[in-house]
Order: C-alpha cells, then structure tokens, then sequence
C-alpha cells in the first residue's frame, strides 16, 4: 500500500488489487480528517478504475463526516460508471452505517478480497 495522506487522527493508504483500487482508513474519520480521505477517493474514481472499494476495517470513530463521505464516493462513483464497495466490520463503523440506513445504498463486506471478488463479478456482468 502507498500512503497518500495523513493527518493526526487518520491516514489514507491505496492499493491495487486485481484493477481494483483499495482505499484503507486508519484512525478517526470526523471532522479534523477532511478533506484528505475525499481528495483520494475523489482523484482514485475520476481515474476511472475497474471499481474502487474503501476499506474502514481500521476506522475508531465513524461520524457524521463518514457518512457524508461515504455518500461522496457513492454518487461519484457512480456518475463515472465505477463500481464501489465498502470492507467495515466493526461497530463503530457499521452502527453509523445502520443508522443511517446506508446499507440500503452501499454494498459492505466483511473482508477486501470479498469486496474486490463482488466488483470483479459485478464489472465482468455489465460488460457481457
């Protein structure tokens, strides 16, 4: 993984994956974090990959400011026909995303090779 950014409470590293960009949180995710992890993810789906799956298995705090980023990525990912999955697991990150009913607009694993496994799959069905 190369890092990209990184702040006090956060850094952003990505990865490729099999033509799928892996975008790994670490820390906190709230308002100190921003811009940076959007900038990435923003500059990593404009470049049009295969997909790009954001990996918040190292996420400790997940905020209002997650949320607003995650729904960034979804609707930017989507405007430029890029397949999008989420890697969380643990209860900081997956309340939020409950509560927010965002698992209704996101697709979320366990573990980055089933997310990576799901795009692959989802991309090889579009373009049969």
């Amino acid at each position: 993984m190369v890092q990209e950014a990184s702040t006090d409470y956060l850094s952003t590293e990505v990865a490729e994956v099999d033509r799928v960009v892996v975008v790994r949180l670490t820390g906190e995710l709230d308002m100190c974090s921003e811009p940076a992890p959007e900038d990435v993810l923003r500059a990593r789906i404009a470049a049009r990959p295969d997909a790009v799956v954001l990996d918040l298995r190292e996420v400790t705090f997940f905020g209002s400011n997650g949320i607003s980023l995650l729904l960034s990525a979804v609707e930017e990912a989507r405007s430029h026909g890029v397949g999008f999955a989420v890697v969380a697991d643990s209860r900081p990150v997956l309340r939020p995303l409950e509560v927010t009913d965002m698992l209704g607009v996101v697709t979320v694993f366990g573990a980055v090779d089933d997310a990576v496994a799901f795009v692959r799959d989802v991309e090889c069905a579009v373009h049969q």
